[in-house]
C-alpha cells in the first residue's frame, strides 16, 4: 500500500518535462528581474556601506573598499532626514487613510440608481486613464505660485495673503481654530 502512494506521489516522465518546460518560460522574468531590482539594490547597499567618492568609483570593488556604518550614522543623525521622514510617514498615513475613505464615500453614494448614476460613474473613472506624467504636469500647473489656479482660487476666496510655495517649501503655517499648525507642503 505505501509503494502505491509513493508512486502516485513520484511525478513522471510528462509532470518533469512540464516543469522544465514552465521554469523555462518564467526565467526571463527571473532574468529582468535580476538586472532591473536585484543588482541596483546590491550596488546601493554597497555604495551605501563603503565610503567613497566619485573620483575613486572606477577603481573600487567588492574586495578593496573600505566598509562602515558612517554613511547611515551621518544620515540617521541629520533632522533633515528625519522631517522628511515624518512627512513622507504623514502623506502615506494621511494619503492612503484619505483615499479609502473617499473611495467608501464614493461608492456609497452611487450604489443606489438615480439619473446621471452611469456617467457619474464613468467620470470617477477618467483618473485611472490619466496618465501619471500628464497628472504630474497638471498638479504642477495647477500648485504654481504666480500663475497656479490653487493660490489663485486661497488668495481671492480663502483670504490667503501671500501665494503658498508648494513645491519650494517644506512646509506652511496654516492657522485652525487659532492654532497655528505647520503642514508639510513638500
Amino acid at each position: 500500500m505505501a509503494k502505491g502512494v509513493a508512486a502516485l506521489l513520484r511525478p513522471s516522465g510528462y509532470a518533469q518535462r512540464r516543469s522544465r518546460f514552465a521554469l523555462a518560460l518564467v526565467s526571463p522574468t527571473f532574468l529582468v528581474i535580476a538586472l532591473v531590482v536585484l543588482i541596483p539594490f546590491g550596488w546601493t547597499l554597497f555604495l551605501a556601506l563603503t565610503e567613497i567618492r566619485l573620483i575613486d568609483l572606477p577603481y573600487v570593488n567588492l574586495t578593496n573598499a573600505d566598509y562602515t556604518l558612517g554613511n547611515f550614522r551621518q544620515v540617521l543623525t541629520s533632522s533633515d532626514f528625519w522631517s522628511s521622514a515624518a512627512a513622507t510617514a504623514a502623506y502615506t498615513l494621511f494619503g492612503g487613510v484619505g483615499s479609502v475613505l473617499m473611495g467608501l464615500l464614493a461608492a456609497l453614494a452611487l450604489h443606489r440608481a438615480f439619473p446621471g448614476r452611469a456617467a457619474l460613474r464613468s467620470l470617477l473613472l477618467v483618473p485611472f486613464a490619466v496618465p501619471v506624467v500628464a497628472a504630474a504636469l497638471l498638479w504642477q500647473t495647477m500648485l504654481d505660485p504666480q500663475f497656479g489656479f490653487i493660490n489663485a482660487a486661497g488668495q481671492r476666496w480663502l483670504g490667503w495673503d501671500d501665494p503658498v510655495l508648494f513645491l519650494s517649501q517644506r512646509s506652511a503655517d496654516v492657522e485652525v481654530l487659532g492654532l497655528t499648525v505647520a503642514v508639510p507642503v513638500a
